[in-house]
């Protein structure tokens, strides 16, 4: 606490544990992404996945499959909200309601970059309209892949045969 306002936690002071990350050399993530089976890299600024706070540049290439899902389980254990900012290039959040239906879709683009926040219980997907999709992202941590999201159960898994109908159906949206 700091004298004058008893409700602010005294600053941390170790300048070491600044991160930084050069937001206009991305070649190593755009490698990265173009090359993943996945078509998307992420770079972290985090030091660990038990971090409290996730900062990433997520590297999305066109076509990639984002399966929609929320950071938000059913008995409460997970409730992670995230923050976008387009960098560059551009594409679309999209946001499905319980039943999959699309209830909104959020153009993105570096050339009108907005903060975007998305709260835990929302189901969403990032689709990239240009080649390559870079997005500035910050999460709740810690991270386990076990418990992170829920996915929806409405859309095919990551490599199933209807996912590129899918995203041809996304990308016309």
């Amino acid at each position: 606490m700091t004298p004058d306002r008893p409700d602010l936690v005294e600053p941390i002071s170790d300048a070491s544990l600044v991160t930084s990350l050069d937001l206009l050399d991305h070649e190593q993530g755009i490698r990265a992404a173009q090359t993943s089976t996945r078509g998307r890299a992420l770079q972290t600024l985090h030091g660990s996945p038990d971090a409290p706070l996730h900062a990433m540049v997520n590297y999305i290439r066109r076509g990639s499959y984002i399966r929609p899902h929320r950071h938000w389980t059913q008995d409460g254990a997970v409730q992670k909200g995230e923050s976008f900012v387009c960098h560059k290039g551009s594409g679309k959040i999209i946001f499905f309601d319980n039943s999959g239906n699309i209830i909104r879709i959020m153009p993105i683009s570096a050339a009108k970059p907005e903060f975007i926040l998305i709260p835990p219980q929302v189901y969403h997907t990032l689709v990239a309209n240009s080649e390559m999709l870079i997005m500035i992202e910050n999460k709740t941590g810690p991270y386990n892949p076990e418990t992170d999201k829920s996915f929806h159960p409405a859309f095919p898994e990551e490599g199933s045969k209807e996912v590129e109908a899918l995203m041809e159906e996304w990308l016309r949206l």
